[in-house]
């Protein structure tokens, strides 16, 4: 997977490539989301390391199957969607993603939320990052207020084949609860 650095005024070059978007201008470097994913300790949801953990729900044409390698997704004519299993603690919190896929082409993986005023998987409301062909580790961070319901995982934009060889959701964890009655009195 290829670095993305932020591009500034002062790193900018004068004949940009039209392929640049906005959204590359303003994402967030990989290095810099594994850096804060190894900093975020609370474990919020996990596929269990030995493959057997708590599983995905196929919502789409879509067979998932447990492996030696992980978790096997095939899908025939249509692109894959799986729900991931309810995770406690989305609201208010952001939520920062690893996600460990073989995928069979280039294509793009997505993560699908709701809103508390807004229930369904919009075609507006996900975090995606590309994949090549091949084995790829990609981050993806959700920092929405009023976060509910279950994440929608596509993996690919594809029919075909992937391995999903590790999939880990982290929160940071929660800030102290500090009451002003419970403080020293200065008295």
């Amino acid at each position: 997977m290829q670095d993305m650095q932020p591009i500034t005024a002062a790193t900018a070059l004068p004949n940009q490539q039209a392929s640049e978007s906005l959204i590359t201008l303003y994402h967030t470097p990989a290095k810099d989301l594994a850096r804060v994913f190894a900093h975020y300790k609370n474990v919020a949801w996990q596929l269990g390391e030995d493959h057997t953990g708590p599983g995905l729900e196929a919502i789409a044409p879509a067979t998932v199957l447990a492996s030696e390698d992980g978790w096997t997704i095939r899908s025939g004519g249509k692109m894959p969607q799986l729900l991931l299993p309810p995770i406690g603690l989305l609201s208010g919190r952001p939520l920062l993603l690893r996600v460990e896929i073989t995928a069979p082409q280039e294509t793009e993986l997505r993560v699908y939320y709701c809103r508390a005023s807004q229930a369904d998987y919009s075609p507006t409301r996900y975090i995606s990052s590309p994949l090549s062909a091949g084995h790829n580790v990609v981050y993806l961070s959700i920092d929405v207020p009023d976060l509910t319901g279950r994440l929608r995982f596509d993996p690919g934009r594809c029919a075909g084949q992937f391995c999903l060889h590790g999939l880990e959701v982290r929160t940071p964890q929660p800030e102290p609860k500090c009451d002003i009655e419970d403080m020293p009195s200065t008295d």
